[in-house]
């Protein structure tokens, strides 16, 4: 079962950086918040809806002529770093540097668990287990931005 509904646009689709609106085909002006600004040709527009109901676009930009290619650096053993990925620690580097496991996710994790537990026991095709179902994928969605985020930031 596909968790996700999409479509794509592959074709006359403007973006208005100034008052950040991304505009379809047949959907017109949809206000939007820009990761970052881009230059180039759009290729493709895939819009997604995640199972609690946010939406997505992601943007497919041909920027070959814009492209710079990157300069290789030589390698020294002062500027080269060691990094383990560990079980007691998430990570350790070559200098001793240790950082922990995030605590904030393993509390995520542990209110998943009773909101799954609570969801598996309510009735079939009922409006409860419907909103408990949204529920659980909101808390889903929130434990992989959490993974995510703090891969990103150590």
């Amino acid at each position: 079962m596909n968790t996700q509904q999409s479509f794509q646009c592959p074709q006359h689709v403007t973006v208005d950086f100034e008052q950040d609106y991304l505009n379809l085909p047949t959907i017109k002006e949809i206000k939007t918040t820009f990761h970052r600004p881009f230059e180039g040709e759009i290729k493709t527009v895939t819009i997604k809806r995640t199972p609690c109901g946010h939406d997505d676009a992601s943007v497919l930009v041909d920027e070959t002529q814009l492209s710079v290619a990157p300069v290789a650096q030589e390698m020294t053993p002062e500027n080269t770093l060691g990094i383990d990925l560990g079980l007691n620690h998430f990570l350790i580097d070559s200098d001793g540097f240790k950082i922990d496991h995030p605590i904030f996710l393993k509390n995520s994790l542990h209110q998943l668990k009773i909101e799954q537990r609570i969801f598996a026991r309510k009735q079939e095709d009922s409006k409860a287990r419907e909103q408990k179902k949204t529920n659980v994928a909101r808390l889903h969605e929130s434990v992989k931005n959490q993974r995510k985020d703090f891969n990103f930031c150590c």
